[in-house]
Order: C-alpha cells, then structure tokens, then sequence
C-alpha cells in the first residue's frame, strides 16, 4: 500500500507539473536524486547488518507501507518515467488535466496487480522456509542490489 500511496502521490505532482520543474531545475533533480541515493545507501546497510540468526518479528504493516513510500518518493526514476509516460498518451484536443489523472490511476491499478503478484509468491513460499542461512542470502542480495542501484543513480546524469 505504500507504494501504490507513493505512485498516487507521484500521478498527481506529474500531473500538476512536476516535471517541468525537474527539467528546468537542476537543483531540483540533483537534490531529489541525492536523497534517493542516500536513502538507498541506508536500506543496503540496514539489510546487510539485518539479524538473520533469531526469528525476528514482521515489522508492523504501518512500518512496511513508510518504507515502502518513502523508497518510491526518494527515486527520481519514477518522476521520470511518470512524466515520459503518460503524455504519450494524451489526447491534446481534450482537457490533459483529467485524463493525466484517468492515465495515472489506471497505472496505479497494475502496480497494485503488480504488487499483489510478489505478496501471493511470498505467501507461497511462507516462513518456514526461510532458514537462518537463507534470511541472510536474501539480506545480503538485497543489500548488494540497493548499493548497485544507489551507484548507478549516483552515477546517472540527466535525459538532454
């Protein structure tokens, strides 16, 4: 649910022109861009240094979803691809405005579809297989694929 709060959040600010502002403001970009990186940085840090040797709880769904929003808002991608995405789908002979948000609501939808696919596989897979060793495979994984990903969009430079 973070996520698709992130995604509607991101629909509306595109919608509003955000965009303009990220192409027009370097600053703007390059401040957005270094949050990302940075949040990024933290979550590969916090999985890597993850206790995988105790059963430890689930956090808290509330705490999940905060995770979940704050890593999609920190991503400057996702501006991205929202603002390249859905003009290429308007029709400029009618209002933009309502069908921006019609066009980002129905994105919002197969993220959710999306989403509900990786819950329904985790559900399958269950708990009980996750081994001691396995947790920390998979902690370890993710951590190398947050500081890959926060390397390269350290490393991306702006669209001309």
């Amino acid at each position: 649910m973070g996520r698709l709060a992130a995604w509607a959040v991101l629909v509306v600010l595109a919608s509003l022109g955000l965009d303009v502002v990220l192409r027009t403001s370097e600053m703007a970009f390059v401040a957005l861009k270094w949050m990302g990186v940075g949040y990024l940085v933290f979550l590969a840090w916090r999985f890597w240094r993850a206790d995988t040797a105790s059963d430890v709880a689930a956090p808290d769904a509330s705490m999940l979803m905060r995770r979940e929003f704050f890593t999609l808002l920190g991503n400057p991608k996702a501006y991205l691809l929202l603002t390249a995405f859905l003009p290429q789908f308007v029709n400029e002979a009618e209002t933009i405005l309502p069908q921006l948000f019609i066009l980002g609501g129905l994105y919002i939808v197969a993220e959710g579809f999306a989403a509900l696919i990786w819950v329904t596989a985790g559900s399958l897979v269950g708990g009980y297989a996750l081994t001691p060793f396995r947790r920390r495979m998979i902690n370890r994984t993710a951590a190398g694929v947050m500081g890959s990903a926060a390397v390269l969009l350290a490393r991306s430079e702006r669209a001309a």
